[in-house]
């Protein structure tokens, strides 16, 4: 706009020597100039005259010379007034023909006439006009006129006057809110009239309107208003309509006119309503899963899906997720396979505002998301989140010392089995008592201890049996009968042994003193038995059984310090068994060398010459440590409170045992007078 309508400085230094120098005293006695104007000069004609020719006349009319620019533009001007004319009409005449040819006309002084080109007659200095316009003759004489605006802006009035002007564009004054023009006289008249009627207060035919929101913030309502004010709405708000909003009072603030109040009031009410939120928070506290890994399995689906939809939609290979797999499987997985199956196949699909967090303090689930989002979620939850199966193992470990002629342990057990290879299945018991096994291959030797692990399946075999017969053969040891519980795919450990002490540093006085010190840990050296089950739903307990035996074989030496020699035997098993179904471990045979001393009964006890009277010899003992386990299924609660009251019922005391259950004491602990009884019958296990 200011490369539009300002000038160069020179222009400027022009306009205001105009305005100081040159502005003129009133336009009417300009136009008593003209002598004697209404006399009668008759016809004028003109034909193909001329601008030098044209000036001549005005000369004459006017009686004042008319300084005369030599880029006059060459015309041909023709002209009949068709009758008598006075001489001010035929002065007014000529200047607009002039005018009309492109030859301007400007007083210069009060002697003088000057003609210029009109496209250069602003930079003339023509006379400034500092009265009103509007009393004076019209005349196409040009005139500059200074025009001071109250209420409208420079802005807002130069579109307005521009296609009113034939000399250019306005002057704008943006400071003062002012506009000079240069122009005929007539076109000065005309933009001081236009400027009396539109340069007035705006009249107050906009109101203003404040509502106020309850249920969405006002700063939302406008937005959405604005956008349909450029949208749907533009034929209505564009011009006449302004949209606010007071964040500290929540209201909208619209200016607009009166016509406009009911449609924007009726938008406005029907955008401002309680609505249930896109998304939202849900807490889901579990019962039997743990937290952290069901969130991790709900994961892996949500990224599935994600990653299914990027791939259908034509996306390319899915990148890489924020979410990372689960990498090890934990007691949930398996009984979570369903679940997760089941949501595959009903498609459930979750939105991209879906996120879940684990709470393992509350052991919850925070979720986010959509309606939809937390009813799929809350639907796989509760199917993940179930009783996982437990199972109960019992364990009997007894060592069986082998005689010279035996090979292995089971046979001291009066069992019939039939042992084929590992890889053969074709062999089937041939009735109840008949057992069939699966050799392996020796996995470790350690000196005088081999490795040689049997396994077999005894339906028609209990604890109590493996009890009762090893109470009837003396070579049969029990060395412990621990029952443990656990849970799916949760591993479970039996440890029998003892702790030794074992050296791992010595310091002592270097300077010859009697100084030392040891540091000792202790380890245990036993018997360690790691079960770990998965039951299927049809009953079958599949077990990862891990067997360790550690003894003390001999001692050695360190630094004066004797040490134990730790011999290791180990063993790894995959069985899968029926539910009330007996598995045998066996194999991990040890072979001892032990020296027995014989001698006579009198001349053996002589000091010096007993040894002479008798003997050494070595006797080798051959030792085998069989392991039954035999897991029980529970499913449920109640069953679990079936299964532990048919163990109590094997206890000779279970009366006194129920009673403490049910009324949590002893009431046999007090006679009849009050006093405690000094013994109580000692609870065992009745034999079956």
């Amino acid at each position: 706009m200011r490369k539009i309508f300002y000038r160069t400085h020179r222009h400027l230094l022009l306009v205001l020597a105009a305005m100081l120098c040159l502005s003129t005293t009133g336009l009417k006695a300009q136009q008593t100039d003209v002598p004697n104007p209404d006399e009668v000069v008759g016809v004028i004609r003109m034909s193909d005259l001329g601008a030098n020719e044209v000036l001549d006349m005005l000369e004459n009319f006017t009686g004042k010379p008319v300084l005369r620019q030599q880029s006059l533009p060459a015309v041909k001007i023709n002209f009949s007034s068709q009758g008598s004319m006075t001489k001010a009409e035929a002065v007014l005449a000529i200047e607009s023909l002039l005018s009309l040819n492109g030859v301007a006309i400007t007083d210069v002084g009060e002697k003088f006439l000057k003609a210029v080109p009109s496209a250069s007659v602003g930079t003339q200095v023509p006379p400034m006009i500092d009265t009103t316009t509007l009393d004076a003759i019209p005349s196409q004489k040009i005139y500059a006129k200074f025009f001071r605006l109250n209420f409208l802006q420079v802005a807002e009035a130069l579109p307005l006057l521009q296609p009113l002007l034939t000399q250019g564009a306005p002057i704008a004054f943006e400071k003062s809110n002012s506009l000079m023009v240069v122009d005929a006289l007539i076109n000065l008249q005309r933009v001081e009239n236009v400027l009396a009627k539109v340069d007035v207060p705006s009249p107050m035919d906009t109101s203003i309107f404040f509502f106020t929101m309850e249920h969405v913030t006002a700063s939302e309502i406008v937005k959405r208003l604005q956008t349909m004010q450029q949208g749907s709405l533009k034929r209505y708000f564009e011009n006449n309509t302004t949209f606010d909003a007071d964040d500290r009072t929540n209201q909208v603030i619209v200016v607009t006119h009166p016509s406009n109040e009911t449609i924007i009031a009726d938008l406005i009410k029907k955008f401002d309503i309680d609505v249930a939120p896109i998304t939202l928070t849900e807490v889901y506290r579990l019962k039997h899963a743990d937290a952290t890994e069901v969130v991790s399995l709900v994961e892996q689906v949500i990224t599935g899906q994600q990653q299914a939809r990027e791939n259908q939609g034509g996306a390319g290979p899915p990148q890489a997720t924020r979410r990372q797999p689960v990498q090890q499987q934990t007691p949930a997985n398996a009984a979570a396979a369903a679940a997760l199956s089941a949501a595959s196949d009903e498609n459930l699909q979750f939105s991209e505002y879906m996120r879940i967090v684990a709470d393992p303090r509350g052991n919850a689930i925070v979720a986010y998301g959509t309606h939809s989002d937390l009813e799929s979620l809350e639907e796989l939850v509760d199917k993940i989140d179930v009783l996982l199966a437990q199972v109960r193992i019992e364990v009997v470990i007894a060592e069986v010392t082998l005689s010279k002629d035996q090979v292995r342990g089971i046979d001291s057990f009066g069992l019939d089995y039939n042992i084929v290879s590992s890889g053969d299945s074709s062999s089937t018991p041939g009735d109840s008592d008949q057992v069939r096994f699966v050799s392996s291959a020796p996995t470790t030797s350690l000196g005088s201890t081999s490795l040689f692990s049997v396994s077999g399946t005894l339906k028609p075999f209990s604890i109590s049996g493996v009890i009762n017969k090893a109470r009837q053969n003396s070579l049969v040891k029990v060395l412990s009968a621990p029952t443990i519980l656990t849970t799916h795919n949760q591993e479970a450990t039996i440890n029998v042994g003892e702790a030794r002490p074992v050296i791992t540093s010595s310091q002592s006085d270097l300077s010859g003193g009697s100084f030392a010190r040891s540091t000792v840990q202790f380890r245990d050296i036993g018997i360690e038995l790691k079960v770990k089950p998965l039951i299927g739903s049809n009953g079958v307990v599949q077990m990862e059984i891990e067997q360790k035996v550690e003894s003390v074989v001999g001692t050695v030496d360190v630094d004066e310090n004797e040490q134990p020699i730790i011999g290791t035997r180990t063993a790894n098993s995959f069985i899968s068994v029926q539910d009330g179904e007996m598995v045998v471990l066996g194999g991990l045979q040890s072979l001892e060398d032990t020296e027995s001393k014989s001698r006579l009964a009198l001349f053996g006890a002589l000091p010096l010459f007993g040894p002479l009277f008798g003997s050494k010899s070595t006797v080798q003992k051959k030792t085998e440590l069989l392991m039954f386990i035999q897991p029980h299924v529970v499913t449920t609660t109640e069953q679990a409170m079936e299964d532990a009251q048919s163990q109590i019922d094997l206890l000779e005391s279970k009366e006194e045992v129920q009673q403490f259950i049910e009324k949590g004491r002893f009431d046999s602990d007090e006679d009849e007078d009050g006093k405690k009884k000094k013994k109580r019958k000692k609870t065992k296990i009745k034999d079956i």
